[in-house]
């Protein structure tokens, strides 16, 4: 998953630290994109629920666009290139996206022609980037070279796995490296295991240790647990 505008923020952050991105920054073909109605679904799902049903969730459209890519309909990064079809596929989603708001969650629908618009220009950035990182990644794995992987979340937060339902969308445990990366499981050869001396977790769900009191404050100060995406304090126990 990739979100085009949070995408452009960091490579303008990148440049501007005279990062050169040129043959260094790869996007998958495969990947599929976080537009605008997703975010607006996310939002108008978690104003549904009451506080203690709410998953907590960064309501940057993650969930809904997970569930375009199970029921067939997502977009995917390879729609880029080609600006008419990318435009149908928009238009074909955003109407869908708006009886949902609408009929379900009593919520504004999106204009379609401006969402539109703005999902074709956020995206543009990303042309330079497009490639076939399976590709990539095997003639890394034939040629011996060392590929490094960064995860998120880890387990309570798998979607099979974790916590459910107060989880992400994706399988962040470590099988999600065969899937996420086009890594055959024959192919990895090292397993590091890492953890840190106390549990963290931003949204809601179950947290048997929840420190609700000055330890818990300590450590999110001196931890600076703080999301990575929302900003948001982290809990801790």
């Amino acid at each position: 998953m990739i979100d085009p505008v949070a995408f452009n923020k960091e490579i303008d952050m990148l440049r501007s630290n005279g990062i050169s991105l040129e043959n260094r920054l790869f996007v998958s073909d495969n990947a599929h994109l976080i537009l605008p109605y997703h975010s607006a679904i996310d939002l108008a799902s978690e104003n549904a629920l009451t506080p203690d049903k709410s998953i907590g969730t960064t309501g940057r459209g993650i969930g809904p666009a997970y569930t375009d890519k199970a029921r067939r309909t997502g977009i995917r990064v390879n729609d880029i290139k080609h600006e008419s079809t990318f435009r149908e596929k928009l238009k074909t989603n955003i109407l869908y996206a708006n009886k949902i708001l609408k009929l379900i969650y009593n919520a504004p629908e999106l204009d379609i022609d401006l969402t539109i618009e703005q999902a074709v220009n956020s995206s543009k950035n990303l042309l330079p980037f497009i490639a076939d990182t399976t590709n990539i990644i095997h003639k890394a794995i034939k040629s011996n070279q060392n590929i490094l992987l960064e995860g998120a979340q880890g387990t309570m937060l798998d979607v099979d796995y974790g916590t459910y339902p107060f989880v992400t969308s994706s399988n962040s445990s470590s099988g999600g490296a065969c899937t996420g990366a086009s890594i055959p499981p024959n192919k990895i050869n090292n397993i590091i295991g890492l953890t840190k001396a106390y549990c963290t977790r931003v949204g809601n769900g179950p947290f048997p240790t929840e420190q609700s009191n000055d330890i818990g404050k300590l450590l999110a100060e001196r931890g600076f647990e703080y999301g990575s995406t929302t900003g948001r304090l982290r809990r801790c126990g």
